[in-house]
């Protein structure tokens, strides 16, 4: 009696991932939207729309006081660069935002996703984010690092 209980737990045990897998409630996991993926979401987007519009107050707010921009082969662009470069670019349309995921690292929340122009040119972008002025003051981007795909 004792051993077809054993089988029968064992047989449940074995099962219940397997289900769970199969309906999406294990495995790899489901997607689901974080405060911090709306609230990055809502900041890379309004970033991405100042830099088209050459918005230079909204950028003044959202880029750090050392905020660098980071590409491959050591090309680093710092923020007064960023905003300038900006300005000369004004009027195109802003960057598409796609496969956003956010981290929370100690007091800094780091921010992936892909980037697509209005060209089609699509770049990798891991973002930075810190709390300028303590835990509790508005969000600001430190270090961005950019690769095209």
């Amino acid at each position: 009696m004792i051993r077809a209980l054993l089988l029968l737990c064992l047989a449940c045990c074995t099962a219940l991932p397997a289900q769970a897998q199969a309906d999406g409630r294990g495995g790899a996991g489901v997607p689901t939207l974080t405060l911090y993926m709306k609230t990055f979401g809502a900041l890379e987007q309004e970033l991405s729309a100042a830099q088209a519009s050459g918005d230079t107050a909204t950028l003044d707010r959202l880029l750090g006081p050392f905020f660098e921009l980071r590409r491959p082969r050591q090309e680093t662009e710092a923020r007064e660069a960023l905003m300038a470069g900006s300005r000369a670019r004004r009027g195109r349309a802003a960057a598409t935002l796609s496969d956003l995921s956010v981290y929370e690292v100690g007091a800094e929340a780091v921010a992936y996703f892909l980037l697509r122009e209005a060209d089609g040119q699509t770049r990798s972008v891991v973002d930075v984010w810190t709390r300028a002025g303590g835990p509790a003051g508005p969000w600001q981007l430190r270090l961005r690092f950019e690769q095209p795909l």
